[in-house]
C-alpha cells in the first residue's frame, strides 16, 4: 500500500506515453514492423521509470514542459482554424516584430500599419 509513497506516480505525460506505445503496438501487429515493437517497448520502459521515480522535482517539471508544448500546439491549431473559417479577413505577419495582423479582404493593396512596433508595410489582400 505504501509502495508509491514519494514516487511520481501517472500523470499527463505518462498517460500520453502508454496512448503512444499502444498506437504503435497495434501499427506493429498490422503492418509486421517489428522496429515499431521495439520503440513501443522502450517508451513503455520510460514511462513506468517515469511512474517509479522518486525524483520528483524533475519529474514535475518534465511534465510541465510537455502541457506548454501540449496547450502551444492546441492554441496554434484553433488559430489556423479560425483563420481557415474567416472569409472576410487576411492574416498577414509583420516583418519586423512578427505580431499576426488581420486585414479586410477585397482592398487591393493596402499599406498595413502594426500596432506593436509601428512598422508601416504594404500588402495585396
Amino acid at each position: 500500500m505504501r509502495f508509491m509513497d514519494g514516487r511520481n506516480g501517472n500523470d499527463e505525460l505518462n498517460r500520453f506515453l502508454s496512448i503512444i506505445a499502444l498506437i504503435l503496438l497495434v501499427i506493429a501487429i498490422f503492418t509486421g514492423f517489428h522496429i515499431l515493437t521495439s520503440a513501443a517497448i522502450v517508451i513503455l520502459i520510460f514511462q513506468w521509470f517515469r511512474m517509479l521515480s522518486r525524483n520528483l522535482d524533475r519529474r514535475e517539471e518534465e511534465n510541465e514542459r510537455f502541457l506548454d508544448f501540449k496547450d502551444n500546439l492546441f492554441r496554434k491549431g484553433e488559430r489556423f482554424k479560425r483563420k481557415m473559417g474567416d472569409k472576410d479577413h487576411a492574416y498577414f505577419k509583420c516583418p519586423n516584430c512578427r505580431r499576426e495582423l488581420r486585414v479586410p479582404k477585397g482592398k487591393g493593396r493596402i499599406s498595413i500599419h502594426c500596432p506593436k512596433c509601428g512598422t508601416d508595410f504594404i500588402k495585396k489582400t
